[in-house]
């Protein structure tokens, strides 16, 4: 959606994630996430201490949100050691800065043209 974005948090736990800690993230996702039902979360197989926990929230500036993130989910973790929160690009977020980054490519192309030109 327009006017969301989306938000990925990296919890490590310090013991292999149990029913407990993916309830926990659960609920902080669902305290910020935009849409519950889109909440998402992963326990990797190849890293058992590591919940990946994905969900849309209003698009706000990253900076201003991503204490919030850490915080909802750092309150009521057991066994937490340590988080990352990445925000990825949707598709179209990458498709809009392709084209914006082609566009500037070509702008400077013509401007060295028209310097030679001179």
């Amino acid at each position: 959606m327009k006017n969301e974005m989306s938000v990925v948090s990296y919890v490590e736990l310090s013991v292999p994630a149990e029913e407990r800690h993916l309830k926990a993230a659960r609920f902080a996702a669902e305290s910020l996430a935009s849409d519950k039902s889109a909440v998402t979360i992963v326990v990797p197989n190849e890293n058992p201490k590591l919940i990946v926990t994905k969900f849309p929230m209003l698009r706000a500036r990253q900076m201003d949100v991503v204490d919030r993130v850490a915080h909802a989910f750092a309150m009521d973790m057991e066994d937490y050691e340590d988080q990352s929160v990445g925000f990825p690009k949707s598709e179209a977020e990458k498709r809009r800065d392709k084209r914006k980054l082609e566009r500037a490519k070509e702008r400077r192309r013509e401007r060295r043209a028209m310097h030679e030109t001179r």
